[in-house]
């Protein structure tokens, strides 16, 4: 395969730097017939001992060219780039494990396995005691029955803390026409309501009667 370029090296400087230019033209064209027929163009003696040596470079490249061309046929002839043999490719799968590593790897994955799986009651690493109950929070609304249920028993009123929420529940948990923000607030704001509705509703004490 004839190739289709050919290479200019600056070691052509030496030779052609003592002659004409009208001899350099000579010599450059002559390069062009010289890659094309490979037949060596008739030049003056100088232009023809100054070609010699940039012939002598030509003719090395060309069969570089030719070598890499040949094992590029050879090469897909065979069906491209040899594919790597099965031992190499294998050479990971089947590389020895000491027993050492076997160990380590072993006694990592069962005690943390077994840690994870086993240790403490409620399956929480370092957790010996069961989870808080979750404290009541004022601003979520509308609040859970057993929320406030646990703040009256807490602040001891005498606010049903059934009848509360379902107040609240029936309205949609607005205070007049705005939407209710602290619902413990609210439960506070009943207490001296509640005490009052208590002590209407409960009987006169016997002292009254006797004085009647």
């Amino acid at each position: 395969m004839a190739r289709a370029y050919f290479q200019v090296y600056f070691s052509y400087e030496e030779p052609l730097k003592s002659l004409s230019y009208e001899q350099i033209g000579k010599i450059f064209m002559a390069m062009f017939q010289y890659e094309k027929t490979k037949e060596k163009p008739e030049l003056d003696p100088v232009s023809d001992m100054a070609f010699y040596f940039i012939r002598s470079q030509m003719d090395r490249d060309r069969q570089t060219y030719e070598e890499k061309c040949e094992r590029s046929r050879q090469n897909g002839m065979k069906g491209g780039r040899p594919r790597k043999s099965e031992k190499s490719q294998g050479f990971l799968e089947n590389q020895p494990v000491f027993p050492e590593t076997q160990k380590s790897q072993g006694e990592g994955k069962g005690e943390g396995e077994g840690e994870g799986k086993g240790k403490g009651k409620y399956n929480i690493i370092g957790a010996d005691k069961p989870p808080k109950k979750e404290k009541p929070q004022r601003n979520i609304i509308p609040p859970d029955l057993e929320w406030v249920k646990s703040y009256c028993k807490e602040r001891q009123n005498n606010v049903d803390p059934k009848r509360f929420f379902d107040h609240y529940e029936s309205n949609g948990w607005k205070v007049g026409k705005q939407t209710m923000k602290d619902w413990q607030a609210a439960v506070r704001t009943w207490e001296p309501i509640e005490s009052q509705e208590q002590k209407a509703t409960s009987p006169a004490p016997k002292s009254i009667y006797r004085e009647l």
